[in-house]
Order: C-alpha cells, then structure tokens, then sequence
C-alpha cells in the first residue's frame, strides 16, 4: 500500500491527540509498532533458534542411546553373565540328562601299555572286607594286576666334568681342545635345561620367573630368570637362518592364512603378524600395522592364495583367489543386531535388525556348504554352479532400506566390487580354501595367551626372539615333530640336522 507525503512543514494537529486512534499519540503508537515488530522478528529467530536446539538435541540423544548400545553389548561379550538354568513346564516331561562323556560316534582312547615293568610289588590278600568289612575271608586263586607309571624326580641336577686333552696349534700358538657331543663351550649349564627351559616358557607359556622356580624345586637346578631369558635369546640366534628360511617357504606356499593382533613392546603398541596354512607357522612382530610390513613378509612374488577377514591393507597383496573370512562377517551381524535392540528407542531401526539377522543366516547356511563338500555330498560342480544364486539372494538381502550407520557400511561391504563382493564365495570353487579364517585365529591363541602373562616384550630383541621361537615351534607341531627334540638339536648339533628336527621332509 503506497502512502503519499506530507507537504514541507505541514504539522498535523492531531500528532499529540489522534480521534482516529482513540485520543492516542500518532508518535507513540508508531515507536510502540516499531518496537513490537523489532521483538516478533526476534521470536521468530528464537524459535528458529528453539527448533535447531531440538533436533541437534535428538541427533545427541541418539547419538547416546547407540554409544550407551555399543557399551553394554561390549561389555556383555567381555563379561559374559552365567547362563540361567530354565525350570520345564509341567506340561512337558523333563527331558533325559545326557549321559556325561566323548559325543556319541568318538573313537575311544586309552593310554598305551608300559613297555616295561620297572618294579613288582605283592600285594597279600586281605585279611578284612575292604567293602563291607566282612572278617570271614577265604582264600582265593584270583590275581588281579594293575599297571602303575609316574615319574622319578631326580632330587639333584646330572653334573658332567669334561676332561679335555689338549694340542698345541702352531698357527694360534696356543693349546687347543675339541667339543665332546653334547658339550656346550664356556657354558656352565647343559643343553637340556636350556631346551627344556624354552620349551616351558614359548610352549606350556610359563614366565621365566617360574621356569626358574620349577628348576629350582623339581631338579634342585639352581639359576635366575634372567638366565631363563638368555636361554631363549641364544636359541633364537641360532634359530635365525632357520627362520629366514621358513620366510622363504611361507612365500612359495599355495595358500595362506593371514591375520594379525595387537602386541606391547616395551609399553609401545605394536602388532603381531600371522602368516601360515596346515604345514608352516610364521609370526613377525612390528610397530606398524601398515601395508609394508605384510608386504614384505610375502615378498614381491608371492602368487599363492589368501584367506584373511576385512582388513584393508591384505588387498594390496597380488594373489590368484582370495576368500574372505565368513565367520568375521556372521559376528559381525549378530553384534550389529544385538547393538541395535540395546538401544532404548529401535523402532525405526527394525530393518536393520532384520537385515543384520538375514545376513548372519544366510552366511551361516553358506558355511554349512563347505562341510557338505568335505563330506562329500556337494560336488566342486555343484558348488561352482550355486554361486550366482547365492549372489542373487545376498543382494537381495541387502536391497532393503537400511538407517543406521553400521547396517549401511555392512551392505555396502557385502556389495561393492572394490571391498568384498567377489572374495565371499571363492572357497566354492577352489579346493582345500575353507570359508573362514579359522587357522589363522587358533594359531593366534597361543601368543595372546602370552601376551595376557607377559604383557609383550620389552626389547626389540626379545620380541624378535619371541616371533623365531614361536614360529619354529608352531611349525615342529603343524610338522608332527617333537619341539623338545628339535630345541636340543638346535642347542648341541649342527644347523642342517636341527633342520632335519624341524620338517618331517627336508623338501
């Protein structure tokens, strides 16, 4: 609406005094307008204000709501709470209790037969009832034998003087002696204690501070922990070309299995690597959890297969198939879901509950395929055959409308062609591959139980040694060969023989 302008100096009479606005000043009816619509402009930025408050407010509350879900389902896997024993309904018969021992179908096992009899003791008939303490016994024909092995326990170590002759060398221009089998130079401690002391601590995990005491109050063997730990040093030193050697078996292997864990070397994060399959272990133990450091440990040639779980820095590997870990993938989804309903408001996250629960099944029945075949009731036909079906089904599975963030980066995972999609199925088609990276996790069990006893390394060197060791032993078990004995080669012969110890074929 346009308003016309007063003309110059015109003063209106009713300025103080308007008829028009019930005897009201005009000046004050328009500073109290301008006021009034200063203070709407500001409401209005208020609630502007007001409703961004509230959304970020919601945004934070369900930002908690997840957070406090992540907590408590960590907490559950962590501490997990005694299972509640379920009363029968009384209109169902309780079931009956299985009878305790080996599953049904497992071979028996009994201890071998002594291979000879040491000591016979005569046991005389007795004279009372040993059940009912009868005194009317009368004699009998009857022998009963039980055989009985326990262990001598010498209460005194076996101390060896070696009496050396000597012969003058001309060239050193000093007297010279020769090393008897079994003699360790300038060593007063023999080799089986040492092998036997590296044994305790890498395979039975005995810190050195209670090797020591175990050779203290079994053998009367007298020594520090830190003996202990040299113990394992030197035989790591000796072990090196061993090790660098297992390294070059390890890159010419067909197929490997690789994972890693987390590790402490003096206080410093570090990672412990894992690479190896049913023949071979290898372990390494670096700061870096980079590329690199897998990387090098395969070599530039390496052209074998891989079965590993999710971690981005295997991808750089150049393999002929790889196969990602499956079971990774099912608890993975069930963490999901369970996360999910912990939440205190999951209404509009029921889809992805479904969706978290469906891929968990579905890899599930996945699985349950590679033990058809290696019982031979799925062909490698067969099984090559279903693999579009099962492509099919999964992205079907993940064509539902998800919400939350880790549902989505889930399917994504699952169906894109740079992360996942084509390593979930290999197993299918190439022979001996199994679906999950198993192997590896069993392998890693033995040093995170280190890692809970020791708190990692301290030294370079020590982890270094720790990394040897644990390899050489690992693969004397994958090879059915006794550690203990290669461990007593290692410390008293020649670095081929110690060799011959460690591979049940030199190829």
């Amino acid at each position: 609406m346009a308003f016309k302008k007063a003309p110059a100096g015109f003063d209106c009479p009713y300025k103080n005094a308007c008829p028009h606005l019930e005897e009201l000043s005009t000046s004050w009816v328009f500073s109290t307008h301008q006021q009034q619509w200063r203070l709407e402009g500001q409401i209005r930025a208020l609630e502007r204000d007001a409703e961004q408050l509230q959304n970020e407010k919601e945004e934070l509350r369900n930002e908690r709501d997840q957070i406090r879900a992540q907590f408590t389902a960590l907490h559950r896997r962590q501490f997990k709470g005694k299972k509640v024993s379920r009363e029968p309904s009384p209109d169902r018969k309780a079931d009956k209790p299985r009878k305790r021992g080996p599953p049904i179908g497992h071979p028996p096992w009994q201890r071998p037969a002594p291979s000879h009899v040491d000591k016979t003791v005569h046991v005389a008939a007795p004279s009372i009832c040993p059940h009912c303490a009868c005194d009317k016994l009368s004699g009998s024909s009857d022998v009963v034998e039980q055989t009985q092995e326990d262990i001598v326990i010498q209460p005194r170590p076996h101390v060896t003087l070696f009496r050396h002759n000597t012969a003058f060398c001309p060239k050193c221009r000093r007297p010279v002696y020769a090393t008897a089998p079994g003699e360790l130079r300038n060593c007063s401690i023999g080799p089986t204690t040492k092998s036997v002391g590296v044994w305790l601590h890498h395979q039975l995990r005995l810190p050195f501070r209670q090797v020591q005491q175990l050779f203290a109050s079994l053998f009367n063997m007298s020594f520090v922990p830190g003996s202990a730990l040299q113990f394992s040093l030197t035989a790591a030193e000796k072990s090196e070309p061993l090790y660098d050697d297992l390294r070059e078996k390890i890159r010419a292997s067909t197929l490997l299995h690789l994972d890693e864990t987390s590790w402490r070397l003096d206080g410093v994060p570090a990672w412990l690597w894992y690479a190896g399959n049913s023949d071979l272990d290898f372990f390494h133990i670096n700061p870096s959890r980079a590329t690199e450091v897998i990387a090098n440990i395969l070599g530039d040639d390496f052209a074998g297969d891989i079965v590993s779980d999710g971690y981005a820095v295997y991808d750089v590997i150049i393999a002929r198939w790889r196969q990602t870990c499956l079971a990774h993938i099912i608890r993975t989804a069930r963490d999901i879901a369970s996360e999910i309903q912990l939440i205190e408001d999951h209404k509009p996250y029921e889809s992805d509950i479904v969706f978290a629960n469906a891929i968990a099944k579905f890899f599930s029945e996945v699985c349950a395929l590679d033990r058809k075949r290696q019982a031979g009731r799925l062909s490698r036909k067969q099984a090559r055959s279903m693999i579009p079906a099962l492509r099919r089904r999964l992205k079907s599975i993940c064509a539902v409308k998800l919400s939350h963030k880790k549902t989505l980066n889930l399917s994504d995972r699952l169906i894109s062609p740079e992360r996942d999609t084509n390593k979930l199925f290999t197993f299918l088609t190439r022979p001996g591959m199994p679906p999950t990276n198993n192997h590896a996790e069993r392998a890693l069990r033995g040093p995170v139980i280190s890692r809970k006893i020791s708190f990692g390394s301290r030294s370079e060197s020590g982890a270094r040694a720790f990394a040897i060791l644990a390899s050489l032993i690992g693969t004397a078990h994958r090879q059915n060969q006794p550690s203990l004995n290669f461990l007593c080669n290692l410390f008293t012969a020649d670095i081929e023989t110690a060799r011959a110890s460690l591979y049940q074929s030199s190829a």
